[in-house]
């Protein structure tokens, strides 16, 4: 079998789950094999695009058997109508002959160049795997564009695949598979009693500085320490025990989250993070850290999840303490590993 694959993210970033897929789809037969596509700019540029541009990462991501992978240019105009023939004629054409010989179509993010493979290639199967609602990262024109897109693809592949309650709502056929984690990558949980609450992540225009503010304060004698890149800056001075490090790889990602005390996962709640099932809460939990999170997408229904804590700015110190004193077993943790690896969810996944 040949899945030519319209990847949500770039093959040189994290694993995630475009990744976990994509390995689950070759390892599953050694003679599948996989066409891997670049997402390209399918939104308008906005200015943030300049200010918070990112140096490039080291190719540092490890090729697999059997994995070819494109990267597609493209004008950064594709809410315009037509704006796909255009960017065919001038990037997409070259690649045509490279699709044609598949069997199937795997969406990860939505896309005139995706839609159009999907129309227009012989394939026996497809597929659209939702990992986020795509639509609200965007605005103006461009959103409704992606709605578009979305609705069209989701209307015309055989499956579709949605990481969240949320996003089956959005999708009434589909079938959900929540996120996971590679499990065999962590080592043994240690818990740690150090009082540190920590995030590793992205702090974009998702994450909830007020209700950071607000645990700092309230627990001056523990320290917060924030892990990754920083688009979206703290609105004001911050605290003497908010400790800010730098992105980090994975390897180096489970390293810090060996010295946590409670696992922290601050995002606002809103439409855009409604139909998130954050990849963090599995690696957290697989560590053995007790979580302290706000109610937003999936986390909302983890209330009877043991060490999960939900914060608000009214009851943070009371939630804060709870989550300091929980400790986990290693039978609570043995079971969650064996239950949320990534394995274990695409099996689910009967056409991959």
């Amino acid at each position: 079998m040949r899945l030519l694959y319209f990847s949500p993210v770039h093959w040189d970033s994290y694993y995630q789950r475009p990744h976990y897929m994509t390995q689950y789809f070759l390892e599953k037969n050694s003679n599948n094999k996989v066409i891997w596509v670049n997402p390209y700019p399918n939104r308008f540029p906005n200015l943030m695009d300049f200010i918070n541009k990112r140096p490039k990462s080291p190719k540092l991501t490890p090729r697999l058997p059997n994995l070819q992978i494109i990267s597609l240019s493209a004008l950064p105009v594709e809410p315009l109508p037509g704006s796909e023939h255009i960017n065919f004629q001038l990037f997409w054409k070259k690649h045509w002959n490279i699709f044609k010989e598949i069997s199937h179509i795997g969406i990860g993010r939505p896309s005139k160049f995706a839609l159009m493979a999907l129309n227009r290639l012989q394939h026996q199967i497809s597929f659209y795997d939702a990992m986020d609602d795509f639509p609200e990262f965007y605005r103006g024109l461009s959103r409704l564009s992606m709605r578009r897109v979305e609705q069209k693809v989701a209307s015309h592949v055989n499956k579709v695949f949605v990481s969240s309650t949320a996003l089956a709502k959005k999708f009434p056929r589909a079938t959900k598979i929540l996120n996971a984690y590679n499990m065999q990558t962590l080592p043994e949980a240690q818990p740690s009693r150090s009082g540190i609450f920590g995030f590793v992540g992205s702090i974009g225009q998702w994450f909830d500085w007020e209700i950071v503010l607000t645990l700092a304060k309230a627990l001056p004698n523990n320290t917060i320490r924030l892990i990754g890149p920083c688009f979206i800056p703290c609105p004001e001075a911050l605290p003497k025990n908010i400790e800010m490090l730098p992105e980090c790889s994975q390897p180096e990602a489970v390293e810090h989250i060996k010295q946590f005390h409670v696992g922290l996962i601050p995002f606002k709640q809103n439409t855009l993070t409604e139909g998130i099932d954050p990849i963090k809460y599995y690696e957290y939990r697989a560590m053995g850290l007790p979580i302290l999170s706000t109610r937003f997408g999936e986390m909302q229904y983890r209330k009877t999840e043991p060490g999960v804590y939900f914060m608000n700015t009214q009851n943070i110190q009371e939630s804060a303490t709870k989550a300091l004193a929980f400790e986990s077993s290693s039978t609570i943790i043995q079971n969650f590993r064996s239950q949320n690896d990534w394995k274990e969810r695409f099996n689910q996944c009967e056409i991959l």
